[in-house]
């Protein structure tokens, strides 16, 4: 809760500094992209932090918790990016997402590999 509070204050803080030129609308926006991704930050900690047992069911919610997190992190880094006029470093997030859509794709391949036909079923 902390770590995302401060998360939630940095960029928040970030965007106002940079908030001179862009329209009401952009800035709204950009500011609720750190309020919801602090909200999403919280509870993805809370199921890698819980993960410890179980053997299939542990891959999937890795996959889909850090796919969360890394969403969190580069909406962040875009809004930031945009806020801030760098159109030049703005291609780091699209890897960003990218590879939590890759993550969120490995994980549906687990569940339907390992759970939906199952063997031993």
């Amino acid at each position: 809760m902390l770590g995302a509070a401060i998360f939630l204050a940095q960029n928040v803080g970030i965007i106002l500094a940079c908030a001179e030129s862009i329209d009401a609308t952009a800035f709204s926006i950009s500011i609720a992209y750190p309020i919801l991704d602090a909200i999403l930050i919280v509870p993805a900690i809370v199921v890698l932090a819980s993960l410890w047992r179980g053997k299939l069911t542990l891959t999937p919610w890795i996959l889909i918790s850090s796919a969360i997190l890394i969403t969190a992190v580069a909406n962040s880094g875009f809004a930031y990016y945009t806020a801030a006029c760098m159109e030049n470093g703005i291609w780091v997030w699209d890897v960003l997402y990218n590879t939590s859509y890759i993550m969120v794709a490995a994980t549906l391949f687990w569940h339907y590999r390992f759970f939906v036909f199952s063997e031993k079923e």
